[in-house]
């Protein structure tokens, strides 16, 4: 009989603080991630959106919102006013508030891409 193996499910991630949870060996947090889920890519679409990522991770994020969906998108939505905030700063300013702001000059619910397919349930909506 094959053993089975139980996975602790936060093994793939950093918690680096209430307002940054990254996909653990990457810069990629998990809400840029799951934008992608929200749009309805499959899984394999969403690797090759992201070479360097593996289907074993992705399919871990997928599984970890789903088994945490309360929280998850309560933290989705903090990250969305954040990243609101910081837009708003920067265009009034000319200059972001930090770092990141510079990279990501919209807000991450805000894709330049319009979406191909009839999106999931997303807490990036209002």
């Amino acid at each position: 009989m094959a053993e089975i193996h139980s996975v602790e499910l936060t093994q793939y991630f950093e918690f680096i603080d209430p307002y940054k949870i990254r996909i653990k060996g990457h810069r990629i947090g998990i809400e840029h991630m799951l934008r992608y889920y929200f749009e309805g890519y499959s899984p394999e679409e969403i690797a090759q959106e992201f070479p360097g990522l593996d289907l074993e991770k992705i399919y871990a994020s997928i599984t970890y919102y789903l088994a945490n969906q309360q929280q998850i998108d309560a933290y989705l939505a903090n990250r969305l006013k954040r990243d609101e905030q910081a837009y708003l700063y920067w265009q009034e300013n000319d200059s972001p508030p930090h770092k990141s702001s510079a990279r990501h000059p919209e807000p991450i619910g805000l894709s330049r891409k319009s979406c191909r397919r009839k999106p999931q349930v997303s807490p990036y909506r209002t």
